[in-house]
C-alpha cells in the first residue's frame, strides 16, 4: 500500500487544465477514496499494519496508526499533484482559483471526526495548513 507503487501525482499534470478552475477529478476521487477507506477502517488498519510489517515503510510518528500515516500520504500526494498542476498553468489567476477550489473541496471532505481520530495530532497541523492556504487564496 505504498503510494510510491501507485501512479505518480505527476500524471495529473498531463491532463488538460479546467478552463473554469473547477475541482480536479482526482481531488474528488481522493476524497471519495478516503471516505470509503473510513467505512472499512478495521480492515484498512489491518492491511496497512500488515503491509508496513512486510515492507517496513517509515511510519509518521505523529499518526495514531499505520492507517493514519497512509491517509497522510494520500493527502500529501494529492496536494503535491495539485501544486504541480497549477504551476504549469500560464494564467496565474486561473491557477489560484483552481487551487482554492481543490483545497476547499479537500478541506470539506476530510474534516470529519473519523478521519481526524485516525490521523491523530498531525491532522490539526495539516488542517491548519490547508485552511491557511484556502484563506490566502481568497
Amino acid at each position: 500500500l505504498q503510494l510510491e507503487q501507485a501512479p505518480s501525482a505527476k500524471g495529473m499534470v498531463k491532463q488538460p487544465f479546467p478552463q473554469d478552475g473547477t475541482v480536479h477529478q482526482v481531488t474528488g476521487l481522493a476524497v471519495t477514496f478516503l471516505k470509503k477507506c473510513m467505512e472499512y477502517k478495521p480492515v484498512m488498519e489491518e492491511i496497512t499494519t500488515q503491509a508496513s510489517l512486510l515492507s517496513a515503510p517509515k511510519k509518521d510518528n505523529s499518526a495514531t496508526s499505520h492507517f493514519g500515516a497512509f491517509i497522510i500520504q494520500v493527502i500529501n500526494t494529492l496536494l503535491q499533484g495539485l501544486a504541480a498542476r497549477a504551476e504549469k498553468e500560464k494564467n496565474e489567476s486561473l491557477a489560484a482559483v483552481f487551487l482554492l477550489n481543490n483545497h476547499n473541496h479537500l478541506l470539506k471532505g476530510i474534516t470529519n471526526g473519523a478521519i481526524q481520530d485516525t490521523v491523530g495530532p498531525k491532522f490539526s497541523v495539516m488542517l491548519k495548513r490547508l485552511t491557511d492556504v484556502v484563506n490566502a487564496e481568497k
